[in-house]
């Protein structure tokens, strides 16, 4: 079952959790999440059947445009 659908069926048992953004390098999946826990992030990889070594919380987002106007 893909995350998609994981994340669905997961809010469909009341639980809080949307995927926001992937990030993919050559050699690794960076998942973002808005989730009430780390329980809820590692239960959807399980079902998903995605590793997840490690869980970290985001405290701030800075976001900038550098390109030239």
């Amino acid at each position: 079952v893909g995350p998609g659908v994981c994340c669905t069926r997961m809010r469909a048992e009341g639980k809080k959790i949307k995927q926001v953004r992937i990030f993919l390098t050559p050699d690794a999946i960076f998942c973002v999440y808005d989730a009430e826990s780390e329980e809820q992030i590692r239960d959807h990889a399980t079902r998903a059947g995605m590793p997840c070594a490690t869980v970290t919380t985001i405290a701030h987002e800075v976001q900038h445009d550098t390109s030239a106007k």
